[in-house]
């Protein structure tokens, strides 16, 4: 195992966001809790699953589950089981394994055919199975490209940048992740564990991951493979799937997010006073947020950011760049496109600023090679433009002008 520092907004933000939940409860239990008493006239409800018997798991999927209650019967419990174990306990809709809207990695039940159910209990004391036999085949190969041990270290920055985002009003308890030296340990069957600077790996945190070409995909909190699900302090929100870019240098891991303002490129967007929120609001995508009394002033929108962002975020990646770009210029909201290298090189106004130059490096080469000009113009005044002097070039002019020439000259003897 080799240890390095993990620069990563991917499992940095896991490990920081530990400690907040929203979800209902969930429960590792080798036997299910204890059910209602039966009435003797109620029937077994109508069950189906998203996954059906005989599936080939290839990839992440949700397991969710529908229930449908005879009569006024209701759902007690949704137990979900896997080979015979129970791993997860759902008892309000939308019944998901994992926590609401998130999916089964296949690649942790390990590779082969395995036995998924689930078993629902009505307030009635009805009871009614769904079983899919499945076959998982995933291919982790490519995972053992980052697989190791690393290190990175929690910060009290760390923490104020996270606090915002932990609202008791949306069901987030439990403390912020404690500050230290983090291990991130990412295994090569697609599994990441966090460690907490107490060293306590009986109360590790778990996402898994996987690995294709410069892309990793992180699934969000596996709480189900947690040691003690019902253990407040590492419950988490469900996030949907994040793709990142990861570089390893040495023995240093760095991964960036993949995620784009709009569906295809960035954009910056102004909206900076009441009237710029105004003009933004008459948006229909965006008309419901003029009556929130969450985003009512600049300061509201401000406190509330940690909802209101993720909200936007959302609506601007169902569209592409040029869409909402035309809307704004319209509304007469200040937004612009952010430009890569390659745009910025070909931009019409360096060519009529004159901004770019084409240099001869290295000097008397024959090379050319492209650069930005100054944009003081006043301050560079006309004349020839020279290049960047070779090694060494100006070392003797540069002495004569010090003085230093004789001493130097006599130092190299």
């Amino acid at each position: 195992m080799w240890t390095a520092r993990l620069l990563c907004s991917g499992v940095c933000t896991v490990i920081l966001a530990a400690g907040c939940s929203g979800g209902t409860s969930p429960a590792k239990r080798s036997t299910p809790s204890a059910s209602p008493q039966a009435t003797g006239t109620s029937s077994p409800p109508a069950v189906t699953m998203t996954i059906t018997d005989g599936t080939e798991l290839t990839r992440a999927v949700p397991w969710q589950v529908t229930v449908t209650p005879v009569g006024t019967d209701v759902v007690h419990e949704v137990d979900f089981l896997i080979d015979g174990t129970q791993r997860w306990v759902e008892r309000e809709a939308p019944y998901f394994f994992d926590d609401d809207h998130q999916v089964l990695p296949p690649w942790l039940l390990g590779a082969g055919s395995h036995t998924l159910t689930a078993h629902v209990v009505t307030s009635e004391g009805a009871t009614a199975d769904e079983t899919a036999r499945v076959h998982v085949r995933v291919d982790v190969r490519s995972n053992k490209k980052i697989a190791g041990s690393y290190h990175r270290v929690v910060t009290k920055a760390d923490q104020r940048r996270v606090a915002s985002y932990r609202i008791p009003s949306k069901g987030a308890f439990g403390d912020l992740s404690p500050t230290g030296a983090w291990t991130i340990n990412i295994k090569p069957d697609g599994e990441i564990v966090g460690v907490d600077p107490t060293g306590d790996t009986t109360a590790a945190f778990v996402e898994p991951f996987t690995v294709r070409e410069s892309t990793v995909t992180l699934y969000g909190p596996a709480v189900w493979r947690q040691t003690d699900p019902d253990n407040p302090s590492k419950f988490c929100d469900p996030e949907r799937p994040g793709r990142y870019t990861w570089s390893l240098s040495g023995s240093m891991l760095t991964i960036k997010t993949n995620q784009k303002v709009c569906a295809d490129r960035d954009i910056v967007i102004a909206v900076t006073n009441e009237k710029s929120w105004a003009s933004f609001c008459r948006l229909s995508e965006f008309a419901h947020l003029e009556q929130d009394a969450r985003y009512a002033t600049q300061p509201l929108r401000s406190a509330n950011r940690a909802t209101l962002l993720p909200e936007v975020s959302a609506v601007f990646q169902t569209r592409p760049a040029s869409y909402w770009l035309a809307a704004f210029e319209k509304l007469g909201i200040p937004a612009e496109p952010i430009n890569t290298l390659d745009e910025i090189m070909a931009h019409p106004q360096l060519a009529l600023r004159d901004m770019l130059l084409d240099i001869e490096y290295p000097p008397r080469s024959g090379n050319i090679v492209r650069t930005a000009g100054m944009p003081w113009r006043a301050v560079a005044g006309p004349g020839a433009t020279k290049g960047p002097p070779g090694l060494g070039e100006h070392t003797q002019e540069v002495l004569r002008e010090l003085g230093l020439l004789e001493q130097a000259a006599q130092h190299d003897r």
